[in-house]
């Protein structure tokens, strides 16, 4: 039974470009934060996944 699921952290880029992004500045805590938020309204979008089962 599926008790919830759902997604967190819209990720706008690959991985390797979220590293460069990161290394170079362009993207910092505070806009990170903002994406992990952003998956309260966008939950589509969300980079990581979860399903929330109870084995019956």
């Amino acid at each position: 039974m599926i008790l919830d699921s759902g997604s967190y952290f819209v990720k706008p880029f690959n991985h390797a470009k979220m590293s460069l992004c990161l290394e170079n500045k362009i993207l910092d805590e505070k806009l990170l934060d903002g994406l992990y938020k952003l998956s309260d309204y966008m939950p589509e979008f969300g980079a990581e996944i979860f399903v929330d089962i109870k084995i019956v």
